[in-house]
């Protein structure tokens, strides 16, 4: 009875593990898409000295594999991380 018990409780994690990836996803979606549109009016209309910068950005993004970026991201230390060791 008790291998019943932890399935269930299993069960909600994994709704609630689900609930938190559908926000993650739309956050990023949403900061993504800004962004994105704001790097592509600099990049159009801005003057050539605020242009090289998003061009090297977005230069990089481009070039690097989807798996490198992420374990990049993976591993660099979060400003939470630098909070906790002052």
């Amino acid at each position: 009875m008790k291998y019943f018990q932890n399935i269930s409780n299993l069960w909600g994690n994994v709704l609630t593990a689900l609930g938190n990836t559908v926000y993650i996803s739309l956050i990023a979606i949403v900061l993504g898409t800004i962004l994105g549109i704001a790097m592509g009016v600099v990049l159009t209309y801005c003057k050539k000295r605020w242009q090289w910068l998003f061009r090297i950005y977005v230069d990089i993004m481009r070039g690097l594999p989807v798996l490198v970026t992420i374990c990049l991201l993976y591993t660099s230390p979060s400003p939470r991380d630098a909070h906790e060791s002052r």
